[in-house]
């Protein structure tokens, strides 16, 4: 089942977005941008291959260019997942920051 993404930060497009992880190793993510319900446009609808290491408690993402992410895992249930994230300099230091992206199954 999809888990769709909400926080407190999260916008209305935001949370219209999934991620789909399943047990046959395909991660599938929906994401759209905008800032209000009416005007959210799809970014992109992917399916990519993944491993979880449960001893080191990562998961490793497999872009079909070659790239491979891996995210540290900081809790995960039946109905949530929380990944570390390091994409984007939030705060403009020139450094990517670490954030938590909290997801949870409706």
């Amino acid at each position: 089942n999809p888990i769709p993404g909400s926080s407190s930060d999260a916008n209305p497009c935001d949370k219209k977005g999934s991620l789909d992880i399943s047990s046959t190793g395909k991660w599938h993510e929906i994401i759209y941008s905008g800032n209000t319900e009416g005007q959210c446009t799809l970014d992109f609808d992917n399916t990519y291959d993944y491993t979880y290491d449960s001893a080191s408690k990562k998961i490793q993402v497999n872009y079909p260019n070659g790239t491979m992410k891996v995210y540290p895992v900081k809790k995960l249930t039946d109905t949530e997942l929380e990944l570390v994230e390091d994409a984007s300099d939030i705060n403009a230091d020139g450094i990517n920051d670490d954030y938590t992206l909290v997801l949870k199954r409706l």
